[in-house]
């Protein structure tokens, strides 16, 4: 059993590694075909409602409602009820979602027919328009993933955004490289990708399914088990909206900012998810079960223990990750986006919201930990409760900043959002819950604080040094550049922490 939980785990590093891969080429294929006008804009924001809808009713709050229900009855060798529950389930979501497309797809069309719309949202509403779709593929490609998961099926579900990316990638391709589309016919082309993307993430786990004993059917009964899950659903959903609301707030208000504000805030968040997605993720999916195992022990020592540990771990890898990317910044943006229609002088624009998204990596890193030790305690509102204030909040301190910073100030007041929401789950955590050592948390992070800080200076030093001027540079000269600075920061930032005695505590904990 531990070989072959060992094996999921590996399996699904692997196509996590290669998901972010492939989303990495896509946004530098789709930057360079669109670059980061109006059309590349306007596709981006209208990605985001359905996006927000997969998050409320497929892959958040409606598949972590559905996922228990079901294996608990699959434990229970109840097969026939799970996949009954299944189908009442993807019924209700087809209504559902289908209403959305329908009144969403026509309430655009007619406010831009009354003329209710101003030329920046005439150009945007069509792509809303083809997009919206999506939301019903992935929504019940979630549903199916969510019941092979429960069977012990995963790599399925690993390979969904993978199918995504291929086919966003293959219309991009063809409509910008094959057919010389011009942007706005391009930005459709894209949203084809993505409806056949969709189409392939739905048919993946719907074919195991149905080879697991699925039969497809409309069943809108009503049964006990399709009440719990609505009841866990309106749960859960309050936090996944406020999440998905926030990154829709920031995009529609830097739509407004300027025609190039949501792609360059989309690809200075983008850059921000490697090491958030290969290495965070990682860290509260190990933590998580141990995290509850000592709550549901009461072993207040061992829960503490683990969460100091790993917010410690949480820091030494993002800290590092924060000043190496915020001095990078341009090197890397340019080495890798500045193709095509994706001109030089976005670079100088991108590279300052890019460094003001890396200050955050280390704080959503903590968020995420937190929460699942709320979750761990069986503490599901105060981290909602929390995530409604931090929406209030950047809501209104992005406004305030908008106006003179423009999107500069959109993406301060995410990441300083970030560090108070941060600061609020310490503290309620701290007092309703467990005793954290929070003196012996800070004084680990001012060690490591300092350590990352005298890299990240080393790091500068080179780069004014060896790194020649991208105008004039070969892409390979740039990339062999920033390769080495990158290489020698990770040996300076190794040596340092063997050196400070932090490598004890770190192969104590890994070895637990």
């Amino acid at each position: 059993m531990f070989r072959k939980s060992l094996r999921h785990i590996l399996n699904l590093s692997l196509s996590t590694l290669a998901s972010r891969l492939l989303g990495l080429l896509r946004d530098v294929v789709m930057m360079s075909a669109l670059g980061t006008g109006i059309y590349s804009s306007a596709f981006l924001l209208a990605f985001t409602v359905p996006n927000l809808f997969r998050r409320l009713l497929g892959e958040g709050a409606l598949s972590s409602a559905f996922t228990p229900v079901f294996t608990g009855l699959v434990q229970n060798k109840r097969i026939h009820d799970a996949w009954q529950t299944a189908n009442q389930t993807l019924t209700y979501l087809a209504i559902v979602t289908g209403a959305i497309i329908l009144i969403g797809v026509l309430s655009m069309e007619g406010a831009l027919r009354a003329g209710w719309l101003g030329s920046d949202w005439g150009v945007a509403v069509p792509f809303f328009q083809w997009l919206l779709p999506y939301t019903l593929l992935i929504c019940m490609a979630a549903i199916l993933t969510a019941a092979l998961n429960s069977l012990g099926k995963f790599l399925i579900a690993s390979f969904s955004p993978i199918l995504l990316n291929i086919a966003m990638i293959g219309a991009i391709v063809l409509g910008g490289f094959v057919w010389k589309q011009e942007p706005r016919a391009l930005a459709f082309t894209l949203c084809g990708g993505v409806l056949a993307g969709g189409c392939l993430q739905l048919l993946l786990p719907a074919l195991q399914a149905l080879a697991s004993g699925w039969k497809p059917a409309a069943d809108t009964s009503h049964t006990p088990h399709l009440l719990e899950v609505k009841t866990l659903f309106l749960t859960a959903t309050v936090g996944a909206a406020v999440i998905q609301l926030n990154t829709l707030i920031s995009r529609v208000l830097a739509y407004k900012v300027s025609e190039d504000a949501v792609a360059q805030l989309y690809l200075a968040s983008r850059m921000t998810e490697l090491p958030l997605g290969m290495f965070s993720v990682a860290i509260y999916t190990v933590l998580f079960p141990l995290l509850a195992r000592h709550s549901a022990a009461n072993d207040r020592q061992a829960f503490s223990e683990t969460f100091e540990n790993g917010t410690i771990l949480t820091l030494i890898i993002t800290l590092p990750a924060m000043f190496g990317l915020a001095v990078l910044a341009e090197p890397i943006i340019s080495l890798l986006f500045v193709w095509g229609r994706f001109e030089a002088d976005q670079v100088a624009q991108i590279g300052p919201l890019l460094a003001i998204h890396a200050i955050g990596i280390p704080f959503y890193s903590l968020i995420a930990l937190t929460i699942r030790g709320f979750h761990a305690s069986k503490d599901m509102k105060s981290p909602v409760r929390i995530a409604v204030y931090s929406l209030f909040f950047n809501t209104v301190l992005s406004i305030a900043l908008m106006v003179p910073f423009g999107v500069i100030g959109l993406a301060s007041a995410n990441t300083i959002t970030s560090i108070l929401q941060t600061l609020f789950l310490f503290g309620v955590f701290r007092r309703h819950h467990f005793n954290i050592p929070i003196g012996s948390i800070l004084a680990q992070t001012a060690r490591i604080l300092a350590i990352s800080a005298v890299m990240g200076g080393a790091c500068y030093i080179l780069r004014l040094w060896w790194l020649p001027n991208p105008e004039n540079a070969s892409k390979v000269t740039l990339a062999v550049a920033t390769s080495g600075i990158i290489l020698s920061g990770m040996a300076i930032y190794a040596a340092l922490v063997w050196a400070s005695g932090l490598k004890t505590s770190i192969l104590r904990w890994l070895k637990k």
